[in-house]
């Protein structure tokens, strides 16, 4: 059987009992609250991670044949893949009864900065799970590359999975991981609100300025109406993309907030959100998280992801509509993605081994498993997702259908350090205290500082 290990203090405990499962460990990274302002906490963080995968990249090696039984070390963030993991970690040990598998689990939203300690502290790891963190390890050669595994072993076709996805683990040409899920965002609407106010759904070539008019209508309706939604959409923030510009260069090189375009983002999320308010501002101060204002009926539009499903199912007490997000005003759609799945550390030991856990871990039975929660990478399961997710009038094809359009934020080492500074300038732009055309100038300069500053590009 595995056993299990666990992060507390800075260091791994003795083995022990299994520690309770995590909430969600998906997006750690962008989740969450940015500090106010600690250049100097983040700058300490980055150089301490970058001369310890320094010294244990440059001093790996492997063993050419250990005659000792071999056990392989998997490290996962918990929460609800907690049992699919367990799972498949059993499939893969009834084909392979003579290898051990031990769990080393690392709860909390810093998952990634001890998965990359553990390696560089030179303990066991073989395989470990992947998302949002994938550049910290991908800059510093932390990964095993698997394209030989896939060109030998005729068992495993990469072509059952969505390219854009797969292309997601890849850094330099090279395939670092493989996915399992796909996170994705659409939009849904409470349709009775709607009704009430009498405007028409949603459709599926609905624009961005047809999104705010609905917005507008439906707060004017919610404050002369008791009972009603009180308003019309709940935003952390208005996205970039419909706008066409993003928080990165494509190559993820320099920001991509610059021009006329950035600074209309940034006046039209100042003057919704704090302007009229025909925006609730989810997340702030006296109000809840998204998706629950969304749940309780204060707001009627929300951005909706693909782990929301079970929830909109459940807790919802009207008929809600998932729909693509609107097209921008530059005509294109995008939208929010990400991705889960998992990877060999450069350091293992038995990376044959670790190669069959992984496709385990990512195959089509960890797949199904978890379709309540995520879209599955494969293609030929996709269809399936359907199914098993069948709420009638929900229209969960949304998810599906905004594949081609996800936007997803590069996987650069310093994806933290940017979205924190990206939030800083953003916060200091709602105060109102500043000109939006002077912040957006000063984003551009510090995110273009931290980029080319990084000990990792050096």
């Amino acid at each position: 059987m595995w056993k299990w290990r666990s992060w507390i203090d800075g260091k791994w405990s003795a083995r022990g009992s299994r520690p309770s499962p995590l909430r969600r460990g998906r997006t750690a990274l962008l989740a969450q609250a940015p500090p106010a302002r600690q250049w100097s906490a983040v700058t300490a963080t980055r150089s301490f991670l970058g001369i310890l995968l320094l010294l244990a990249v440059a001093g790996c090696s492997r063993s050419a044949v250990n005659e000792e039984p071999v056990t392989l070390r998997l490290m996962s963030a918990g929460g609800y893949n907690r049992t699919a993991e367990e799972e498949a970690v059993a499939r893969f040990r009834a084909k392979n009864p003579g290898i051990q598998v031990e769990f080393m689990q690392a709860p909390g939203r810093d998952y990634y900065v001890k998965a990359l300690a553990t390696i560089a502290a030179g303990s066991d790891l073989d395989v470990l799970w992947m998302g949002s963190g994938f550049g910290l390890f991908s800059w510093r050669d932390a990964l095993l590359p698997l394209d030989d595994f896939l060109r030998d072993d005729a068992d495993f076709s990469i072509g059952l999975y969505q390219d854009a996805v797969v292309d997601w683990y890849r850094h330099r040409g090279v395939l670092l991981g493989l996915p399992y899920g796909i996170d994705v965002q659409a939009m849904v609407y409470n349709r009775a609100a709607f009704d009430a106010a009498g405007l028409p759904y949603p459709t599926p070539d609905w624009t961005f300025d047809e999104y705010v008019e609905m917005a507008r209508r439906l707060t004017a309706f919610g404050k002369m109406n008791a009972g009603a939604c009180r308003y019309g959409a709940g935003v952390d923030k208005i996205a970039p993309h419909y706008f066409g510009v993003s928080l990165l260069s494509e190559d993820g090189a320099k920001s991509g907030f610059h021009g006329k375009a950035a600074r209309e983002w940034l006046d039209t999320n100042v003057k919704l959100l704090r302007g009229e308010r025909s925006f609730l501002r989810v997340g702030a101060q006296g109000t809840l998280d998204r998706l629950s204002e969304f749940l309780q009926g204060r707001v009627a539009m929300v951005e909706a992801y693909s782990w929301d499903v079970g929830d909109l199912r459940d807790r919802a007490r009207f008929p809600w509509v998932l729909m693509v997000n609107p097209l921008g005003r530059d005509g294109q759609r995008a939208g929010w993605a990400s991705s889960s799945g998992f990877a060999i550390s450069a350091k293992t030991k038995y990376p044959r081994e670790a190669w069959h856990l992984l496709k385990e871990l990512v195959g089509a039975e960890m797949q199904v498993k978890l379709m309540a929660t995520t879209v599955p990478a494969r293609t030929d399961l996709q269809a399936r997702y359907l199914e098993t997710n069948d709420i009638p009038g929900a229209n969960l094809s949304a998810f599906l259908e905004m594949l081609p359009y996800v936007k997803i934020a590069p996987r650069i080492p310093e994806l933290l350090e940017v979205s924190q500074e990206n939030d800083y300038w953003f916060e200091l732009a709602l105060q109102g205290d500043d000109k939006t055309e002077d912040i957006m100038d000063r984003l551009e300069h510090s995110t273009n500082l931290i980029l080319s500053t990084s000990p990792a590009r050096q």
